[in-house]
């Protein structure tokens, strides 16, 4: 298992400096269908379609401030760019995505979202987007947002829906990792046993890019969550 992790770790450090190189070469919006803005971060699904519907959603019910704010999986967006929060953490699996998050002066600690990062009842908004799909070990992860985020605070969540499950070697070089699915039949399971409430559930269907070249964002669940303890 230290192996599998390792490999694990060493993949996505390899895809987290090809994503900041895109960046720097100013190639994201070319790759991605989305050439009239020039990014200054590689996960612009995340920052342009699915965070919007978040934040929309905040706004409506009056969370318009947030004391405390943990975000996982950062990569190289987080929705601390988008919302108010007073003090923010934010954590990624790979040195490259740290360092870049670091640069753009943000408090960052570098680990797995599976291990005890935070310490507990830190949060009142908690983000983990694109990443309980391929985690390797779910139970641990989500007993980590449950732990770091505080009763009644609010975790969201983005994962594929729907996705086909990815029959890969873990150990392998690759992107794209679905190593469970999530749909509308499975929540409870997912979630609902672990004590949390459902209180946000959309489904993002898939979305053409802005430019028609072809290239789609994949259809995506949208969940916020509130922490029951």
């Amino acid at each position: 298992m230290e192996n599998t992790y390792k490999n694990f770790k060493e993949c996505y450090e390899e895809i987290a400096i090809k994503e900041t190189n895109i960046i720097k070469k100013n190639q994201v919006g070319k790759i991605y269908g989305w050439s009239s803005v020039k990014w200054d971060h590689y996960h612009i699904g995340t920052s342009q379609i699915y965070y919007p519907i978040f934040i929309n959603y905040l706004k409506e019910n009056n969370f318009n401030t947030f004391n405390t704010g943990i975000e996982f999986a950062c990569g190289t967006t987080t929705i601390f760019d988008f919302i108010q929060v007073k003090e923010k953490k934010v954590s990624d699996l790979t040195t490259t995505h740290c360092n870049f998050m670091k640069n753009k002066g943000y408090n960052v600690t570098q680990g797995n979202i599976e291990d005890k990062l935070f310490e507990e009842n830190y949060s009142d908004i908690t983000s983990a987007c694109g990443i309980l799909n391929f985690v390797i070990n779910y139970d641990k992860a989500v007993h980590q947002l449950k732990r770091v985020t505080k009763n009644n605070g609010l975790i969201l969540i983005t994962v594929p829906f729907e996705q086909t499950i990815t029959k890969v070697n873990i150990n392998s070089k690759g992107t794209g990792l679905a190593l469970r699915d999530f749909n509308l039949n499975n929540l409870k399971e997912r979630f609902e046993d672990y004590n949390f409430e459902i209180v946000f559930k959309y489904v993002q269907p898939q979305t053409d890019c802005p430019d028609r070249t072809g290239t789609k964002y994949i259809s995506v669940l949208l969940l916020i969550l509130k922490n029951i303890k």
